[in-house]
C-alpha cells in the first residue's frame, strides 16, 4: 500500500518491531494493529474471514479514499498476515485476537480483578430497605442492590434520574458506610456531579474528586464505598487502576450511559461489562428506564430511534434547519445572536454564566471547515467586539482548582474569568480555547438547553454513539445541520471498541460465578 502521511507512524511502528525481511502481509496487519490501538481499541480480531476493526472504518479517509477492490485486496493480505506474523515480545495472540503486549496485560489484570470484584461479598453487610421514600420500584432495587452487592452498575439515558438515585443510596448508606468517596473522570463531570447531589439532598454531600485526584499516589483506596459518574469516560488505564486500588470488600458503584461514546483513550470497558452482565442471569446492571422529565420525551423518543438504529424514524423526527454550513457567512450571521449576553447582565455573573449554558454547537469534528477550532476561529472574529467570550479550559490546574474541560466567561474588559461561584485573573488561567463551538467527546458530562449539531459529509464514520451522545446534550432543543444521507449512514453505523471483555463467560463462569 502507498505510504502517506496518515499511516506512515503505523508502519514504522510495524518495520521497527519485526525483523527485516517480515513479509508485507506481516506489515500491513501489524499497521492495522497500531491503527486500532491508536483509535481506542485494545487488539483487532479475524472470523469468518473478516478483520475488526474494519479496514474501511480505519484506512478510508476524505485524503485517501479506498475503492472497494483495494479493500478487498487489503483484508487478503492482512489475513495472510495473521499466518505469517513471527512470535514478538511485543505482541500476543489470544484465540483469533491479537494484541500489543501491554494491552492484553491490561486486559487480564481488569478481568482477574473484575472477577475478584464480582465474588467477593462486601466487608460491611447491610440490611436492604424495604422501602425509600420518593423512590420508583426501579430506584429502589438500586439501592437494594447496592446493599447486597460489592458491584454495582448503575445505567440510564438523560432525565432517568441517575445522580437523583445515587443521592438517596448516599444519604440512606451515609451511617452505615461512613467511609466513602465520590468521583468522575473529569473536572466538569466532577463538579456536574457535586452540584446534582447536592440539589438532590438537604443535607451536607461528600466532596466529588477527579478519578485522578482519587487515586493519586495511592496503592489502595480507604474507602469501604466507592461511586463513580460518568463511567463510560474511563479508559483502560484508569479502570484497570481503579479496581486495583479498591479494598477487598469495598463496594464500588460505576454510573453511566453504556451507549455514549466510548473514552478519547483506549478501551471501552463499562460499555464492555455492561453488556456482558446483561446476558448473565444475577447481572450486576442496574437499568433506569423511566424518564422524569416531560420536557426531554421527544429527543429521549429520537435518541432511542438512534440507538435502535431506525434511522428513517428519526430522520421523519426533526427537519435541519440548514442541509449545510455553505455560505459559511450566513451559518455565522444565524448562530452569532446567541453568544451576544442582555447587557443588564454582563454585570451579574451567576446570570453571565447560565446565559452561556443554554446554548452551544457541537461538531464531532476537530479540524476542516465543519471542524471546531475553525467554527471557533469565525465566531471569535465575528464576535470580536463583545465583551464576553465562553472558553473551554484544556489543562487541569489542581491550584486554581480549574480542570480539563471546564467552562466559563472570559471578560475582556476586565482581563478576569468568571466561573461557577469564582473570578479569576485572565493571567493565571491555564490553556484554555474558545467554547462556541464543543467536540462532542468534549461536550460529554454536560448539558445545555439548545443544541445546534453539525453533521458534514464524512462524520458518519462516529456513528450512531457520537449521534446519541450529541443528541443528548441537549434538555429542550436540538437543531441539526445535514444532509439526509449522512444522517441515515451515521445512524446504519456502530463503532464499538475491540476487546476481549464479551467473552468473559468462560473466564467467570470457570471461577464458579
Amino acid at each position: 500500500m502507498e505510504s502517506t502521511w496518515w499511516n506512515m507512524i503505523d508502519e514504522a511502528l510495524a518495520e521497527f518491531i519485526l525483523k527485516k525481511g517480515s513479509s508485507q502481509e506481516a506489515l500491513l496487519l501489524l499497521s492495522h494493529l497500531s491503527k486500532a490501538t491508536r483509535a481506542g481499541h485494545l487488539c483487532i480480531s479475524y472470523d469468518d474471514g473478516l478483520i475488526t476493526p474494519s479496514i474501511e472504518e480505519l484506512w478510508n479517509t476524505s485524503e485517501k479514499p479506498l475503492t472497494a477492490e483495494e479493500m478487498q485486496n487489503m483484508q487478503k493480505q492482512m489475513l495472510d498476515g495473521f499466518k505469517q506474523l513471527p512470535e514478538h515480545p511485543a505482541l500476543r495472540r489470544e484465540g483469533h485476537r491479537l494484541y500489543f503486549q501491554l494491552y492484553w496485560n491490561l486486559e487480564q489484570r481488569f478481568i482477574e480483578r473484575y472477577r475478584s470484584l464480582r465474588v467477593t461479598p462486601p466487608s460491611i453487610p447491610i440490611v436492604a430497605p424495604e422501602r425509600v421514600e420518593n423512590l420508583l420500584p426501579e430506584q429502589l432495587h438500586v439501592v437494594k442492590h447496592v446493599c447486597e452487592n460489592a458491584l454495582t452498575l448503575l445505567c440510564g439515558g438523560p432525565g432517568t434520574g441517575k445522580t437523583y438515585t445515587a443521592g438517596q443510596m448516599i444519604h440512606h448508606l451515609r451511617a452505615l458506610i461512613p467511609r466513602m468517596a465520590l468521583a468522575a473522570p473529569t473536572g466538569k463531570a466532577a463538579a456536574n456531579l457535586q452540584k446534582s447531589l447536592e440539589k438532590a439532598l438537604s443535607a451536607d454531600v461528600p466532596k466529588v474528586q477527579t478519578l485522578h485526584a482519587l487515586l493519586y499516589g495511592k496503592s489502595s483506596l480507604p474507602y469501604d464505598l466507592i461511586l463513580v459518574d460518568e463511567s463510560s469516560m474511563i479508559d483502560v488505564h484508569l479502570m484497570v487502576r481503579l479496581l486495583e486500588s479498591l479494598t477487598p470488600g469495598a463496594r464500588l458503584v460505576l454510573i453511566g450511559d453504556p451507549h455514549q461514546l466510548p473514552p478519547v483513550e483506549a478501551g471501552g470497558l463499562f460499555s464492555d461489562i455492561t453488556r456482558y452482565e446483561q446476558s448473565l442471569p444475577d447481572s450486576r446492571v442496574c437499568t433506569l428506564n423511566t424518564c422524569m422529565r416531560t420536557d426531554l420525551q421527544s429527543i429521549i423518543t429520537f435518541a432511542k430511534h438512534i440507538l435502535d438504529g431506525h434511522a428513517k424514524d428519526a430522520w421523519q423526527m426533526i427537519r435541519p434547519i440548514l442541509p449545510s454550513l455553505e455560505p459559511m457567512e450566513a451559518f455565522v450571521e444565524l448562530v452569532a445572536p446567541h453568544f451576544i449576553p442582555p447587557k443588564g447582565i454582563l454585570d451579574q455573573p451567576s446570570e453571565l454564566l447560565a446565559f452561556f449554558n443554554r446554548f452551544r454547537i457541537l461538531s464531532p469534528l476537530r479540524r476542516g471547515p465543519a471542524g471546531v477550532d475553525s467554527l471557533n476561529a469565525r465566531l471569535a472574529q465575528h464576535l470580536a467586539k463583545q465583551r464576553a467570550i465562553p472558553i473551554l479550559i484544556t489543562k487541569n490546574d489542581a491550584k486554581l482548582n480549574l480542570f480539563n474541560g471546564e467552562m466559563g466567561v472570559l471578560l475582556r474588559e476586565e482581563n478576569c474569568a468568571l466561573f461557577e461561584g469564582r473570578r479569576i485573573s485572565a493571567v493565571l488561567l491555564p490553556p484554555y480555547e474558545y467554547a462556541y463551538c464543543l467536540s462532542v467527546h468534549k461536550s460529554q458530562g454536560s448539558e445545555f438547553d439548545h443544541v445546534l449539531l453539525i453533521l458534514t459529509e464524512g462524520t458518519e464514520i462516529f456513528g450512531r454513539e457520537g449521534l446519541y451522545t450529541a443528541v443528548t446534550r441537549a434538555k429542550k432543543q436540538l437543531d441539526l445541520i445535514c444532509r439526509e444521507e449522512t444522517f441515515l449512514a451515521a445512524v446504519s453505523k456502530q463503532v464499538r471498541r475491540q476487546s476481549g471483555i464479551l467473552e468473559l463467560n468462560t473466564l467467570l463462569r470457570t471461577a464458579g460465578t
